[in-house]
């Protein structure tokens, strides 16, 4: 499936809460305009548009093996309910949820280290706070998590190895290329 975010002129700093305050570690655009993230996407041969709206409960993966401009990879954004359940309604460089919490599919982790495969078999899921694309600068007070199937069946932090439990969640994870960035604090 091919796609591509829908704002692509002019700046869009302003569209969401504190927009101003996210630019020392989002540099680029805010894909988010009137409280929605919409996504023109190639669906069954046709173009598609659907929309995330603020606030909306989405589960998000890294989306494999093609890298940005900035040689990371995106973030696609899937709807856990409403009339986009379980398709993809957004692919941003960098995305921002309230309420996080990690989910692992075991099985299909299995399937996917059997075969050597790139399935999307972890999410993580929660609240979208805001979409950006361009580059991601993280600040010295976050803390970074990752996941890999092949050395884990959890997410953890990429420092120490060891697992993100749910004491360790924070407000907001600000998911960016490959990293999961933990803070309470945007």
């Amino acid at each position: 499936m091919l796609q591509s975010n829908m704002f692509e002129t002019e700046d869009l700093f302003g569209a969401s809460p504190l927009v101003e305050d996210r630019t020392q570690y989002c540099l680029g655009k805010c894909l988010i305009d009137n409280d929605v993230f919409l996504t023109t996407s190639i669906y069954r041969k046709e173009k598609v548009q659907r929309a995330t709206k603020l606030g909306d409960l989405i589960d998000t993966h890294t989306k494999l093996p093609k890298k940005n401009q900035y040689g990371e990879f995106q973030i696609s954004c899937k709807q856990v309910a409403g009339e986009f359940k379980n398709l993809v309604s957004g692919v941003a460089d960098i995305v921002i949820l309230e309420n996080p919490s990690f989910k692992v599919s075991e099985a299909s982790r299995q399937t996917v280290k059997r075969k050597k495969s790139k399935t999307p078999h972890a999410y993580v899921r929660g609240n979208l706070v805001d979409a950006w694309e361009g580059e991601f600068k993280p600040l010295p007070s976050f803390k970074v998590a990752t996941y890999n199937p092949y050395a884990y069946g959890y997410f953890f932090f990429r420092d120490t190895h060891k697992e993100v439990l749910p004491e360790d969640m924070t407000k907001y994870i600000i998911l960016a290329g490959s990293s999961i960035y933990l803070t309470d604090k945007l």
